[in-house]
């Protein structure tokens, strides 16, 4: 039997939704190799079909039991067992940003989970500084001017407070995200907050420039029409080869994650 101890030394590191997908693959994987199909588990009445549907693609957090006994099922050695639940342990870890769940948009903490354990994130953002750049006067103001009918001052600052440590967040960790990151030229031009915010905004995009992960641009109005007039987006990319890209969007009705 593997210690807690060594186990601990083997839990996985990152956010609840990466691992989860992580875990989801490799049950999946495990599975076929054995030729079963989900209608086989589903058989033996060890979970119904929509949970095994869930876990396989890593839309829901696993308890550490059902992973040992899939694994079990499929054959796993119990150091793999070990692993496996191991995994499912690290599904349901609490995130940094779960103090703001009363204010997030649902749906939005999958985004948070991504992002915070992204090796690089490729951005673009037409109207406006992207959030992971503003100064806390830019962002104040800009979501002070979007905000929805009936948010008050005090949800509008804990939004721009999330913002913030999602910055020092990014930018303390061991090994800092690499940015891409192109602004639309109306990014620069709009008055946001007035002159002396906008001066400190542009202060904080040259010293930002100077970060050897950020790599920054401007979109001219001059290049004419592009593929980004659909409208703004982030890429994040992660450093496990076998995590997918993931794309993200963002608008007044919602947003959505592929």
């Amino acid at each position: 039997m593997v210690s807690t101890e060594a186990a601990s030394r083997r839990k996985p590191r990152g956010s609840t939704t990466v691992v989860r997908r992580q875990l989801g693959r490799k049950l999946r994987a495990m599975r076929e190799a054995t030729g079963r199909s989900r209608d086989d588990v589903v058989a033996s009445r060890l979970m119904s079909r929509s949970k095994l549907e869930g876990i396989e693609h890593g839309r829901t957090m696993v308890r550490p039991g059902d992973a040992y006994e899939l694994g079990r099922v499929y054959g796993a050695s119990a150091e793999e067992l070990e692993n496996l639940r191991a995994m499912a342990v690290a599904t349901n870890q609490t995130s940094w940003w779960q103090e703001h769940g009363d204010n997030l948009v649902q749906g939005f903490e999958t985004y948070l989970d991504l992002e915070s354990c992204a090796s690089e994130m490729w951005i673009y953002e037409s109207a406006v500084v992207h959030g992971l750049l503003q100064t806390e006067d830019y962002a104040l103001a800009v979501d002070r001017a979007s905000a929805r009918p009936g948010l008050g001052d005090k949800e509008i600052r804990s939004h721009v407070a999330l913002r913030m440590t999602r910055q020092r967040t990014l930018r303390e960790r061991k090994a800092p995200v690499r940015l891409h990151v192109v602004l639309g030229e109306a990014a620069l031009r709009l008055q946001v907050g007035g002159p002396d915010v906008m001066a400190g905004q542009r202060a904080r995009l040259l010293q930002e420039a100077e970060r050897e992960n950020l790599d920054l641009r401007v979109l001219t109005d001059s290049a004419g029409p592009h593929a980004g007039l659909v409208g703004s987006f982030v890429v994040l990319d992660f450093e496990n080869p076998d995590d997918p890209s993931t794309a993200y969007v963002e608008s007044c009705v919602g947003f959505r994650h592929c």
